[in-house]
């Protein structure tokens, strides 16, 4: 048991990026209250090692694609079972990882939205390190396309990958790794600051690399993709993948129809924050880290910029809280099902933490607002890895009790009304 609650410790730290926190001077969001005895959790599947993303297939079957960090594509039965064979396995195709705790491996998963007839889907891993790069960097992230068979729609083609993006990573952390179709039809990806500390190169505020960024690509047109014409940095010769910048670590983001794009980011030395994303938008990492200055040796700041470089100002926020409250913000989505009335309408978010963490929301009435107050939902089942919704706007927890990407206690649980 000592030795479980020591990783538990160690992989907290390595996940926020930081020692435990000290004192701050920034004045702290509305607290977190008790228990709303609103939902419960409702086990769905488990024997996995570490579910990090789960789709619904759109045909109407309630079946689930679900992948596992270790690199390993799970077709789920709507009752959680398991087809005994992988609808994709890229194990061979990943950099290896650390069981104990790891942020490589298979990341992210997103269906076109013409699956049901396209059968196109797209993955984030990490690969070895190709030739080209530094040699004493640690891996390259592919973001792939991929099709399902054609002879058996319930298994991937291997031989169809299509690498769409091939980016060079110094470190095994902050890869970032969120992959999501936004309603104009276009794929958004999420990339980390590179995992250094504190960004010392100054990549995340450069538009010249893609880390602390928020791309935006058309996979429909181009090749290997199309660039959006109205991305807010085209032609101002940068990268015109480019949709937001200033971020650390995004993890995982949704869209909205009322609210847009939400997006946690995980912070480092004192606060977690989750932002609403809007084209050309800097969130300010590493010149603040939330809503304060932010210094790598941990000294307090009481002032810095508020613009960037190019005279655009820094965006607050919505929300930030610490690290006696939480660990590493994993993002959410606002609740649009119909099994948990009470909840219609509420942006719903996960921390990593176990016991340090859980589920929690913010009313519709608070979204609305320049900043956001929060309550807690429900305590942490085990370590919560991500989070995904179904066809019908009902959310499921992605965790594991072991914190890394090895053995086989990662399961998956939907929320449900209060038992």
């Amino acid at each position: 048991m000592r030795n479980f609650i020591v990783l538990s410790f160690i992989s907290a730290l390595i996940l926020s990026g930081c020692a435990a926190p000290a004192s701050s001077s920034v004045e702290q969001p509305t607290v977190v209250s008790g228990s709303s005895a609103l939902v419960s959790l409702e086990l769905l599947a488990e024997g996995f090692a570490a579910p990090l993303d789960m789709d619904e297939i759109p045909d109407g079957s309630g079946r689930f694609l679900l992948a596992d960090q270790v690199g390993v594509i799970y077709l789920l039965g709507p009752d959680g079972s398991v087809a005994d064979e992988p609808f994709l396995d890229l194990r061979d195709r990943m950099r290896s990882v650390d069981p104990s705790y790891d942020e490589r491996g298979l990341l992210g998963l997103a269906l076109h939205p013409s699956f049901a007839e396209t059968g196109l889907f797209y993955v984030f891993y990490t690969a070895p390190l190709r030739d080209t790069a530094p040699d004493d960097w640690d891996s390259t992230i592919h973001v792939s396309e991929f099709s399902r068979s054609a002879e058996n729609l319930d298994v991937a083609d291997r031989n169809s990958e299509r690498i769409l993006i091939e980016l060079d990573h110094p470190r095994y952390n902050h890869n970032g790794g969120g992959l999501a179709f936004g309603p104009d039809g276009y794929l958004y990806i999420s990339f980390g600051d590179g995992g250094i500390g504190g960004d010392p190169n100054g990549w995340v505020q450069s538009l010249d690399f893609m880390f602390g960024k928020l791309l935006r690509i058309d996979v429909d047109f181009g090749e290997p993709y199309g660039i959006p014409p109205d991305n807010p940095f085209v032609g101002s010769g940068g990268l015109d993948e480019i949709y937001a910048l200033g971020f650390r670590h995004p993890w995982r983001f949704s869209f909205d129809e009322d609210y847009g794009l939400i997006l946690g980011d995980v912070g480092a030395q004192y606060w977690e924050e989750l932002d609403t994303v809007e084209a050309g938008g800097n969130y300010g990492w590493p010149i603040r880290e939330g809503v304060a200055c932010f210094d790598p040796d941990g000294a307090q700041i009481d002032e810095c910029a508020s613009e960037d470089e190019r005279g655009a100002p820094l965006i607050e926020p919505r929300l930030v809280y610490d690290h006696v409250r939480g660990v590493a913000v994993i993002g959410g989505y606002v609740y649009r099902g119909a099994a948990i009335p009470e909840m219609q309408g509420n942006y719903i978010f996960v921390d990593w933490g176990l016991g340090q963490g859980g589920v929690f929301y913010v009313e519709p009435e608070e979204l609305g607002n320049e900043t956001w107050a929060y309550e807690f939902l429900h305590s942490s089942p085990a370590f919560i890895l991500s989070l995904a919704t179904d066809e019908a706007g009902e959310i499921y927890l992605l965790t594991n009790r072991s914190g890394g990407p090895s053995g086989s206690s990662g399961s998956v649980y939907k929320l449900v009304p209060a038992q």
